[in-house]
């Protein structure tokens, strides 16, 4: 008889990799948060290489955070 051990139990567990959202979703939530901070939505404001970015796994908040300091740079420059 096979006494069962804790201690020893083998069990596989599920790897959970972050699974990469899909790249509409992902502007979605990059344009809600941009429009949540500068009151415009990324068509009104310059191109940007998001897909490139989201291809490289750039997550949406440092994507709209990055976009949200150009922006604020880019006004700073027009006020000096």
């Amino acid at each position: 008889m096979v006494k069962y051990n804790k201690k020893e139990k083998l069990c596989k567990k599920k790897r959970k990799d972050k699974v990469k959202p899909d790249f509409s979703k992902w502007m979605k939530k990059v344009d809600r948060r941009v429009f949540k901070k500068l009151n415009m939505h990324l068509s009104d404001l310059p191109d940007e290489d998001f897909w490139t970015n989201w291809n490289n796994g750039m997550e949406y908040k440092i994507m709209a955070n990055n976009i949200v300091e150009d922006q604020n740079d880019f006004v700073e420059f027009l006020l000096e």
